[in-house]
């Protein structure tokens, strides 16, 4: 019986890192996703591109929620901006450069912020949702027609947690969100039509 138990005790301590690994490996995948061009330029919208020699402009401001990833304390994940300004703001508050190349390097998934712990309590991290992923896995038509109308507006409430994880969904399918401040809900916005 001893035996049994210790060769099982071994097996499991053998296998356990591989397995441990294998999750590790999973997750950084997910999070070294880039981001396709008419997505970064939808975020980015337009900045000018002739510049003064040394100059780098501040980039022109995106209604579009979106992901970036983030390091904290050597975890790696990816944080909501709700905007284009509020990725800015993130950037200043964390001695990240704000000019048009870092911040759309930032947007196409080329970078990560390296998080402080000022500025870890100021962002919304993107944590998976049992609600969010069983839908999901109904696929992206589904999704889509789940939570949002024929008209694109968003047509049931979801809390910020699980709406910080549908925007990270959506943006992998190359699905944009914009928000209404007055009415106060998301509508899909078709700009990345080319490559849904």
């Amino acid at each position: 019986m001893r035996k049994h138990v210790a060769s099982r005790l071994i097996a499991f301590l053998f296998i356990h890192p591989f397995l441990i690994g294998c999750v590790n490996d999973s997750k950084k995948e997910s999070i070294s996703l880039l981001r396709p061009e008419c997505v970064v330029e939808a975020i980015m919208d337009t900045y000018p591109t002739q510049l003064k020699e040394g100059e780098l402009p501040r980039p022109r401001i995106g209604p579009y929620p979106f992901t970036v990833k983030a390091i904290y304390k050597n975890d790696s994940f990816r944080i909501v901006s709700y905007d284009l300004w509020h990725l800015v703001r993130i950037a200043e508050t964390n001695n990240h450069p704000t000019d048009s190349m870092a911040i759309a390097s930032l947007v196409k998934g080329k970078s990560e912020f390296i998080l402080d712990n000022v500025s870890i309590t100021n962002v919304t991290i993107v944590e998976p949702s049992v609600m969010i992923d069983s839908i999901r896995a109904k696929g992206k038509d589904f999704t889509i027609s789940h939570f949002f109308g024929e008209n694109g507006w968003q047509k049931i409430p979801i809390n910020k947690k699980d709406m910080a994880y549908l925007i990270d969904v959506l943006l992998d399918w190359n699905i944009l969100l914009s928000f209404d401040d007055v009415g106060g809900f998301y509508r899909v916005n078709q700009r990345c039509i080319g490559s849904l």
